[in-house]
């Protein structure tokens, strides 16, 4: 009357397996709860002035130099 067909070894296993391995990728993703460890500062170094625009400079215009800033 109603022939039973069986399911294949592979796709057995591949149903085993999957829920596990969500779970622990569902773990992974959670995290933990730990707080950060705090940051130190840095130390700070003396720097010397960058120089810079004081307004646009077009495309394929000459830099003059009374439009840098130092």
């Amino acid at each position: 009357m109603w022939k039973v067909k069986r399911m294949n070894t592979a796709r057995i296993n591949v149903l085993t397996i999957a829920p596990g391995a969500g779970g622990i990728a569902a773990y992974l993703a959670g995290g933990s709860d730990n707080a950060p460890a705090p940051i130190e500062p840095a130390a700070r170094l003396q720097t010397a002035g960058a120089p810079a625009a004081r307004s646009d400079i077009g495309l394929g215009r000459a830099v003059k130099p009374e439009r840098i800033s130092a």
